[in-house]
């Protein structure tokens, strides 16, 4: 009979643990399907779509029959300075200057080496079929350790990656506290490493960018781990251990594809729209425009990536000392206060007895007798 209730309990505990399993592979199996939808989606076809393309001088025949075939936005400059103005301050993915005797394309590798690769075919072969003789120029070049721009795209993985992996490792070494005070000034402390051994690495040990670029590209670097990071761990502290798949989900899965780094405007709109808003789209933006075009236009990914940075170390700050002082704070309100002028009882003093020793007794007490009376 005893054996019966030590069966049914590991049974019981035999099909909790199976269930467990069945749970943890079908969210895996959620998220494998949703990383596949979001990056296949955002990723198979790459074409021009809104598109930033500047035009100067007389309508262009070349331009009209490109831009009815490929999704480019035309804006019209004055002159020609204008337009290279424009382009080397990274507001274009490439111009047509059409004069009365030759016409010019220009082109930006830098804002994206896949752009200029569907941009330049499409209007040399345009210009030659309607017999226009056109020169192409290039603008913000690539460097020769980067060919076709990748190098902005690489750099992401191991800052998202590393600032992801750091709140997920200190959260497990807190034991799922949901946030201590420390936890802010820690993972800054390892953005600031991690920026910097990615900087070394990737600057001055490999050289896929020049040395002149290591310093403005260091707080970069910090502030793009620094935001994962805080941010991780605040949707952590609000969520509890579900809060690791949250990130995955949000940060990887979702923003990843969008991320923007063969180029934004070739992303389809919705995707382009839902990676303004999270930090690997900006993160890629940050990076492409200090390493290329001299750090222009460069508020919005750092409005957005300091939001994330601020809202994560509020949520961190809040958990981890403002809701615990005000804890304390009521908890200590709700005593019964004394009347004014009363004295504050004294706690009882307790008195212990000491034990009795085994094996020893007390040594009899001896009186003296009492006096006998004289017989008289």
């Amino acid at each position: 009979m005893a054996r019966r209730p030590a069966q049914a309990a590991s049974t019981a505990q035999g099909r909790g643990g199976v269930l467990k399993v069945v749970v943890t592979l079908a969210v895996v199996l959620v998220g494998q399907a949703l990383l596949a939808l979001c990056l296949v989606s955002a990723q198979q076809l790459l074409v021009p779509r809104n598109m930033p393309f500047g035009v100067s001088g007389p309508p262009s025949p070349v331009v009209a029959e490109v831009a009815s075939r490929a999704g480019l936005d035309l804006t019209s400059y004055p002159n020609t300075s204008a337009v290279m103005e424009a382009a080397n301050r990274g507001e274009l993915y490439g111009a047509y200057l059409s004069t009365g005797s030759a016409d010019t394309l220009v082109v930006v590798p830098a804002k994206s080496f896949f752009a200029q690769t569907e941009l330049e075919p499409a209007f040399v072969a345009e210009a030659h079929k309607l017999h226009r003789p056109v020169t192409v120029r290039q603008v913000a070049p690539l460097a020769s350790s980067d060919p076709v721009g990748a190098v902005t795209s690489l750099l992401l993985l191991p800052l998202l990656i590393g600032g992801y992996l750091a709140a997920v490792f200190v959260f497990k070494a807190a034991h799922g506290v949901a946030a201590a005070p420390w936890r802010a000034a820690i993972l800054i402390g390892y953005a600031l490493v991690g920026a910097l051994l990615t900087d070394l690495i990737a600057g001055l040990a490999i050289g896929a960018y020049s040395s002149s670029h290591f310093w403005p590209l260091l707080p970069c670097f910090w502030l793009i781990t620094s935001a994962v990071a805080l941010a991780a761990a605040a949707l952590q502290a609000l969520v509890g251990k579900w809060g690791t798949l949250l990130v995955a989900v949000l940060f990887i899965a979702v923003g990843g594809p969008p991320a923007g780094g063969l180029g934004t405007y070739l992303l389809p709109v919705y995707w382009r729209n839902i990676g303004v808003i999270l930090p690997a789209q900006n993160a890629v933006t940050l990076v492409n425009r200090v390493l290329y075009f001299g750090g222009n236009d460069i508020s919005t990914p750092l409005t957005v990536l300091f939001l994330y940075a601020a809202a994560g170390t509020a949520v961190i700050a809040w958990f981890g000392r403002v809701r615990p002082a005000r804890e304390a704070a009521a908890a200590r309100g709700t005593q019964i206060p004394s009347p004014p002028g009363a004295q504050t009882p004294s706690p009882p003093v307790r008195r212990f007895r000491r034990p009795p020793v085994r094996g020893l007794r007390r040594p009899p007490v001896t009186r003296p007798a009492p006096p006998v009376a004289a017989v008289p």
